[in-house]
C-alpha cells in the first residue's frame, strides 16, 4: 500500500533575497518524490524566485515573519489543513532547509524513520541527560499526533520569540518534551551528541544520513572542511554543484577554497585553533 506523506517545508535565504536556489530545488524535488509538498519561505521573495518549485509543490508562499522555521511551519500547516486536509494522510512532516541535501535516495531513509513505530520521530535525536529531543530540521507525526486538537493548537499558537534560543527551548525542546509528558513515544534514526549533527559530518554521513547541516561551515575554525570533501566527493555531481554553487553564493569562493581542504596539516592546526579558543577564550 502507497503510504501518503505530506511534507510542510520551512525554507529561508540568510541573503535576505528570497532566492530559491539549485539545492532547494533538488530538495524540494526529492521530497515531491515520496508525498505532498508545501513550502514557506521566511523572506519576502518575488514570484519569479517560487515559481521555480511550482513544479514539485501544492503550494508555495513567501513572507518575512521572523519567526524562524516554526513560524513558517505553522504558515505551511494551516494553508495544508484548510486546503487539503490531514486526515488522509499517513505521515506529516515539518522539514527545514538548514541542510544540504538529500545526498542519498530519501525513500528508504523514509521507509527506516517510519518503521521505528513511535509516534513521533526524526531524522536525528539529540540525546541529552534532561532533555532529549527530536531535532526540528526534520520531524515525522503519525495521525495519533497530527490529528488531535492539541497539534493543532500548538502549532497555530507558534509565535514570535525574542531569540533564536527561545525558539529552540519552546518550540523544538517543548514539543517534544510535550509529546512524552502526554504519553506519545519519540525517536529518531540518528542518535547525537552535543553539536553532533554538525560536527560529524562524514561519520554521519557513512551511516547512512542524507544530509548535510549547512552551519558545518561555519563551526571548530573551519575544521569540518576535510570532513565535507570526503562528502562533495562521493556524492551525486548534480547535488555536489548545487551544493558547492549556494555554498559560494554564501559565504564566498576565497572561504570556501580556503574552507574545503583534503590537507591534513590546514585540518590538524584547524582543530588545534578550535581546542585552544574553546579552553582560553570560552573557558569551556
Amino acid at each position: 500500500m502507497t503510504k501518503k506523506r505530506l511534507f510542510l517545508v520551512a525554507a529561508y535565504d540568510p541573503t535576505g533575497l528570497g532566492t530559491v536556489d539549485a539545492s532547494l530545488i533538488l530538495y524540494v524535488r526529492a521530497l515531491a518524490q515520496h508525498g505532498d509538498v508545501v513550502v514557506f519561505m521566511d523572506n519576502d521573495a518575488p514570484d519569479s524566485e517560487l515559481k521555480k518549485l511550482a513544479p514539485f509543490v501544492r503550494h508555495v508562499d513567501a513572507k518575512r515573519h521572523g519567526e524562524y522555521d516554526f513560524g513558517s511551519y505553522k504558515r505551511a500547516y494551516i494553508w495544508a489543513r484548510d486546503n487539503l486536509g490531514l486526515t488522509h494522510y499517513d505521515f506529516v512532516y515539518l522539514v527545514n532547509d538548514s541542510v544540504y541535501g538529500p545526498l542519498y535516495d530519501i525513500g528508504p531513509v523514509l521507509d527506516r524513520m517510519e518503521s521505528l513505530d513511535t509516534d513521533a520521530f526524526g531524522m536525528a535525536y539529540k540525546v541529552h541527560r534532561s532533555r532529549p529531543h527530536i531535532e526540528s530540521w526534520f520531524m515525522g507525526f503519525r495521525p495519533s499526533v497530527f490529528d488531535t486538537s492539541w497539534f493543532d493548537e500548538f502549532v497555530t499558537s507558534i509565535t514570535k520569540l525574542p531569540s533564536k534560543g527561545d525558539v529552540i527551548a519552546r518550540y523544538e525542546n517543548g514539543l517534544t518534551q510535550t509529546l512524552r509528558q502526554a504519553g506519545y513515544t519519540t525517536d529518531g534514526l540518528y542518535h547525537v551528541r552535543g553539536r553532533g549533527t554538525y560536527n560529524r559530518v562524514a561519520g554521519l554521513y557513512r551511516a547512512g544520513m542524507p544530509f548535510i547541516k549547512k552551519l558545518s561551515w561555519r563551526r571548530r575554525c573551519g575544521a569540518l572542511g576535510g570532513q565535507i570533501s570526503y562528502v562533495l566527493r562521493r556524492c551525486d555531481p548534480q547535488m555536489r554543484d548545487a551544493i558547492l554553487g549556494d555554498a559560494i553564493r554564501i559565504y564566498g569562493i576565497a572561504f570556501n577554497k580556503w574552507f574545503i581542504t583534503r590537507n591534513p596539516f590546514k585540518i590538524g592546526y584547524r582543530n588545534v585553533k578550535h581546542f585552544i579558543r574553546k579552553i582560553f577564550i570560552e573557558g569551556i
